[in-house]
């Protein structure tokens, strides 16, 4: 129990981690001709969204959109 609240702590917290491609930098030389390119998983930011934060966005998306359908069908 300890161990899941501090992980939720932790994706409220800090809820981006480092890019897994390109490791934080946001782009990459390619192979050939040495040419920097933005990082594909990332769009060059750097950063993609933890697996806790994600899963907390889809729940709270998913608790908007019943509360919505609920307040529509109810006026």
């Amino acid at each position: 129990m300890i161990i899941t609240l501090g992980y939720a702590w932790s994706c409220a917290v800090y809820p981006y981690k480092p890019c897994r491609s390109c490791r934080g930098f946001g782009h990459f030389r390619s192979p050939f001709l040495r040419v920097i390119r933005l990082c594909r998983r990332c769009n060059g930011t750097g950063r993609t969204l933890r697996g806790g934060r994600r899963a907390y966005n889809a729940l709270a998306r998913a608790r908007r959109d019943f509360r919505q359908h609920n307040r529509r069908d109810n006026h």
